[in-house]
């Protein structure tokens, strides 16, 4: 979830709470006002009821003797007892069962008011009709409900307003306070290793958002400094390392093709140095261009290239230095044009990933061969390389990617495990697909998937 919508939403969720409580006691302090005003009102109606039916001479007994609705035109239920808690008047109602203690403070001459969950209000008290005549007045009535289901509508409508605001509200607010956040992912973004001079502006807010730049761009200002270095390094060990082994190469190759064939056991002494000296150096032509593309990424140059050239290309200077490899390219589907073979990228790179997913599949094939088939199809070009060497367990499919991986089976052939590093990395680069198919003991079937441009 962003933090833009975790943050609306924590924010009406306060909001929902704060009107909630807030609603709430208001509802609680128009109940008590409700209560008080009906508390008032049925006292009133009682005392006057009860003042003229005594005053009437009307003595009643028993709860067959009832007054009229007509003369007395209320809803409320009022029934009066005199000293002796004998009822004489009742009106609209059944007994009112009164407890010890309601009964104890009505002789003490206080007043008994309560109200019941199901909305009945009650009260009792003393009513001194003479000097000595002293009647007790009950009176019950139900509360107000189209009054509080009036304010209750009101409420509820309230709440729903209110969320419905701060949502808007919410949504807006967080935005503005998140735009600064979203202003330098952007411009970090836009940042390409190309260009590492760039920084983030800062706007000099003096706040978390001005301090998080001024991170952000020491952060740069390292990155940059270690992006020199690397460069800096890749240089020098091109320089101090090929050199040197090209002038190995070169005094060994003279000085096999100086020695006299009467001599085979010192030729193959040079064969087997010179073939390590190769081996030697293409594996340090691969670090230097895996190291390369790391640190160029951005700045690549890409061009369109013909891929049937780039594959003729890779054999050629594979089997320069593998003399017994054997590699076929078939070239399948219909071609209208030989534009059908052009695609974009880099020639140099291609040409080094091409070369390595050869050599990796004559290096396990047991007769050091590989298929090599490029499929042209609806715009696109479906390269296959196969061999029939042991396969890769479908745990080791995705390590055989990973820099100095190799398989502990094959730990005695030749190679430090980079090649297939370098062919991941140059795929991704130029945003190839690139499928590994294997089943051990029965070979495997590398997969590129190549628009043509």
């Amino acid at each position: 979830m962003q933090i833009h919508t975790k943050l609306t939403l924590q924010f009406l969720l306060l909001v929902f709470i704060l009107l909630l409580c807030s609603l709430y006691f208001f509802y609680s302090k128009f109940y008590e006002q409700v209560i008080k005003e009906q508390v008032g009102s049925l006292r009133s109606q009682s005392t006057n009821i009860a003042s003229r039916v005594l005053s009437s001479g009307y003595h009643f007994h028993g709860d067959s003797t009832k007054i009229s609705h007509d003369i007395f035109n209320i809803k409320s239920n009022i029934i009066i007892y005199d000293a002796n808690f004998t009822k004489i008047f009742s009106l609209n109602s059944n007994d009112w069962q009164l407890s010890p203690q309601d009964i104890n403070s009505l002789l003490q001459g206080s007043e008994v008011c309560s109200s019941s969950p199901d909305g009945l209000i009650k009260l009792a008290y003393t009513l001194n009709h003479t000097n000595t005549d002293k009647f007790i007045v009950l009176a019950f009535n139900g509360v107000n409900k189209d009054a509080l289901n009036r304010i209750k509508s009101l409420l509820f409508l309230t709440i729903l307003i209110g969320m419905m605001i701060a949502s808007i509200g919410g949504w807006w607010y967080t935005k503005q306070a998140l735009q600064p956040v979203k202003n330098v992912v952007t411009q970090v973004d836009s940042m390409l290793p190309s260009n590492l001079g760039a920084r983030i502006v800062n706007i000099d807010t003096k706040d978390e958002i001005d301090h998080l730049i001024h991170t952000f761009n020491k952060l740069l200002d390292r990155i940059e400094e270690a992006f020199k270095m690397q460069k800096n390094f890749i240089s020098n060990v091109s320089h101090e390392l090929k050199n040197p082994i090209s002038s190995i190469t070169s005094q060994l190759e003279l000085l096999l093709s100086s020695q006299n064939n009467s001599r085979p056991e010192e030729n193959a002494y040079i064969k087997s140095i010179l073939e390590d000296t190769f081996r030697i150096n293409d594996t340090i032509e691969n670090l230097l261009q895996l190291a390369r593309i790391q640190s160029e990424d951005g700045g690549i140059q890409f061009d369109i290239v013909r891929l049937d050239e780039i594959l003729i290309e890779s054999r050629n200077l594979l089997k320069r230095s593998n003399s017994d490899y054997t590699i076929d390219i078939e070239i399948i589907g219909d071609l209208e044009s030989e534009k059908d073979f052009h695609v974009r990228g880099n020639k140099s790179l291609l040409t080094s990933a091409m070369m390595n997913i050869m050599d990796n599949c004559c290096k396990y094939a047991t007769n050091k061969y590989v298929d090599v088939k490029m499929i042209i199809q609806n715009k696109l070009i479906i390269l296959e390389m196969s061999d029939d060497g042991p396969g890769i367990s479908p745990e080791d499919v995705q390590l055989i990617f990973k820099p100095f991986y190799r398989d502990p089976r094959n730990y005695h052939k030749k190679g430090f495990g980079i090649g297939l590093s370098l062919v991941n990395t140059v795929m991704k680069i130029h945003q190839f697909s690139l499928e590994v198919a294997s089943k051990q003991d029965k070979g495997s079937i590398f997969k590129i998937l190549i628009p043509i441009s």
